[in-house]
């Protein structure tokens, strides 16, 4: 028998696994993936996890967990309990109102006020003191790697911040690194708000000087690091997702610098399949205000403005030179009514003048023939050319580059033979509704999900990829966790009868591997009876509501 695949069947001894990015969706089945190592037992082979974005929300407090040596079931009530009542969006406008900053540079941006909020809320250690990287890089614990993904936008290459047991490995890239004593002092929730800095949604966080350091200040050798002629010179950096959205290509490395110990590779993925990326819309605007008639209203209103300022104006010296004037009622009748004319008149300066020497300096040939004609569009069609461009771009960055991105990723892995036998993707939509059940199950009388499995996975396939932790039913909590938990036990299933194909009957499969498989196969059953049924063991049954 061939003897790699002899070594395939069995039990493996070190698992790694990569949670990817996707926000609140992200972070809650990455957890209910989690707490399914837990429930299995195989949680205590989980020695490297390489996390983007909303999946280093549960890879940092994960580990955090594991530092301050506290058990699993309180970790995942304590997580459980962020997701379902941190108000993040109220909390992080009010801290951004408040003007106040911790940061290096003094700066309260977005990005910097929702890392406050993480610091404040889901990353502080026992002592309720803010948890810095030193946390983690110090603890004793049964973790070779953990590695956050960010981009750096100077060179666009991920920028790694991790722990690792190899010494040789640097915190950043080949590019652009900083030493581990130094990377100590970094909070914690900043290294997470850096993963998860997502485009559009947030400015880039500034490293080192937006990071809150554990000295109030950044050390010395950092700040040499970030130096150009004598002056500073830090980076921009953003999501990881940007680089890999899925943090394969990190823990890949992070295996083949260990000597490619792991004999479990887990990719936990929520990335949705939609059905169509850009609906067209085969409509055409029409309208019969056209550019050039705004332009000749807007020479119109300045006329106008000139004129009330003026007659306005007249009036309240007349008044001032026969009866004098009151303040009260002159203000509303007369003084206001001057600055609002005048304001108004001064802004449509303004706009034509950007539009005369700015905007049109920058458009080929607009001061010619094009634009006498380019005004005779209307501007119902005006809009909706920024619009489909808009749409577009947006659906470009967010979809396309991201499945390009994707499919580039999981290239790397599955051409890879080192990694035959070893690959478990733990994909989201993998038992929605319509999906095939997988045919290797079947022969191994495995029944296919039951209706209500279906429908959860349904809910927590189709939850918008939100940033933001905002349930808008109260069971998509829980049908999150409980996705990540039986998809997860059904993909473990499809690894097993893959690597056990050679053997002819059960008999003969390792005795390690097969009570692996019973104890999936009766996870399985239950779960088609409950899919809450796990889930109900580290929260009972309080809270849990049931899909309608």
């Amino acid at each position: 028998m061939d003897k790699t695949k002899e070594k395939q069947a069995e039990v493996t001894d070190k698992i790694g696994i990569c949670f990817s990015g996707g926000g609140f969706r992200a972070s809650t089945f990455h957890l209910g993936a989690l707490s399914y190592l837990d429930h299995t037992g195989l949680i205590k082979k989980l020695s490297m996890i390489s996390t983007v974005s909303g999946g280093s929300f549960t890879g940092a407090k994960y580990v955090l967990s594991l530092a301050e040596k506290a058990p699993f079931t309180e970790f995942f009530t304590e997580f459980y309990r962020f997701h379902r009542e941190v108000k993040l969006v109220s909390e992080t406008f009010a801290y951004l109102a408040s003007n106040q900053s911790e940061t290096a540079s003094g700066r309260n941006t977005l990005i910097t006020s929702i890392a406050h909020v993480y610091a404040d809320s889901f990353l502080r250690t026992e002592q309720g003191e803010y948890a810095f990287l030193g946390d983690i890089l110090d603890a004793d614990i049964d973790m070779q790697e953990m590695i956050l993904n960010t981009t750096e936008f100077r060179h666009g290459l991920d920028f790694r911040i991790q722990k690792s047991d190899n010494k040789r490995v640097k915190i950043g890239n080949n590019k652009i690194n900083i030493p581990v004593e130094s990377a100590k002092k970094i909070r914690l929730a900043d290294a997470v708000a850096a993963s998860s800095c997502f485009p559009g949604g947030f400015e880039p966080i500034v490293f080192p000087d937006d990071f809150v350091w554990k000295d109030k200040h950044v050390p010395e050798e950092v700040k040499e690091k970030f130096q150009k002629d004598g002056k500073p010179d830090p980076i921009a950096l953003m999501d990881g997702g940007i680089y890999d959205n899925q943090g394969i290509e990190s823990l890949m490395l992070a295996d083949k610098r260990n000597l490619q110990e792991l004999g479990m590779f887990i990719i936990s993925d929520v990335f949705q399949i939609p059905d169509d990326n850009y609906p067209v819309e085969a409509k055409n605007p029409k309208g019969f205000l056209t550019l050039n008639m705004v332009n000749i209203i807007s020479v119109a209103m300045l006329v106008i403005c000139i004129l009330a300022v003026i007659g306005i104006g007249w009036n309240l010296f007349n008044k001032f030179e026969t009866t004098g004037l009151e303040l009260f009622s002159d203000f509303f009748l007369n003084f206001f009514p001057i600055l609002l004319a005048a304001s108004t008149g001064i802004s449509i300066i303004a706009i034509r003048g950007f539009i005369k020497n700015d905007l049109l300096d920058e458009i080929p040939q607009a001061r010619g023939g094009s634009w006498d004609d380019f005004k005779k569009i209307t501007i119902a069609r005006a809009l909706n050319l920024v619009a489909m461009r808009i749409r577009s771009m947006y659906t470009l960055t967010n979809s396309i580059f991201l499945t390009r991105i994707r499919s580039l990723c999981f290239g790397l892995i599955y051409n890879d033979k080192d990694f035959d036998g070893k690959r478990v993707s733990n994909l989201i939509y993998n038992l929605k509704k319509g999906a095939k059940f997988s045919s290797i199950l079947e022969k191994n009388g495995i029944a296919p999900p039951s209706e209500i499995m279906t429908k959860v996975g349904d809910i927590g396939e189709n939850i918008p990829r939100t940033f933001w932790f905002v349930s808008r039913d109260p069971w998509e909590l829980p049908c999150l966790f409980a996705s990540g938990q039986f998809t997860l036990c059904y993909n473990l299933m499809k690894l097993i009868a893959r690597n056990c194909e050679q053997f002819s009957s059960k008999d003969e499969w390792p005795e390690d591997t097969l009570n692996l498989w019973n104890k999936l196969e009766d996870d399985w059953n239950n779960f088609r009876e409950d899919p809450y049924h796990i889930v109900k063991d580290y929260l009972g049954d309080d809270d849990l509501v049931y899909p309608e």
